[in-house]
């Protein structure tokens, strides 16, 4: 009983571009429970460096944490039509990226998923990413 306690509940983990407002989210802050994975991504970031990182530094810690259900956060700020950000992610990558996060909850938590929308600033970039997304969440 005493190492079903010892862990936190909750595992977060953030992708966004730093430095950038509000200033939070370094690679360095990762809780006192070593619970959370920030990855900051520079101004200009592609696909490319959008999915290595993600892949070496935020999918294999979620895996290992095994989660018992997942919330998506659905944030398209980041996409490469966002007015305000600065970076160059596709529609792809957001596909890419959930059907990840699917993938780890058939095999962790028997595909429990939560997806909010968060937001983005170009209403081009915002429908066509969250369209992305919805396809990967149906599994199409």
């Amino acid at each position: 009983q005493a190492a079903f306690f010892s862990r936190p509940g909750l595992f977060y983990a953030s992708s966004h571009q730093a430095p950038f407002y509000p200033g939070t989210g370094a690679k360095s802050a990762t809780g006192m429970s070593h619970n959370i994975v920030n990855v900051p991504l520079p101004r200009g970031c592609d696909s490319t460096l959008f999915r290595s990182r993600i892949e070496a530094e935020m999918l294999p810690a979620l895996r290992d944490w095994k989660p018992e259900f997942i919330i998506i956060s659905a944030g398209f700020d980041a996409h490469i039509l966002d007015p305000l950000a600065g970076l160059n992610l596709v529609d792809d990558d957001f596909y890419w990226i959930t059907r990840e996060l699917i993938q780890i909850s058939e095999s962790a938590c028997q595909g429990r998923v939560v997806s909010i929308l968060e937001g983005g600033y170009s209403l081009d970039g915002l429908a066509t990413g969250t369209a992305a997304h919805v396809r990967a969440l149906m599994g199409n």
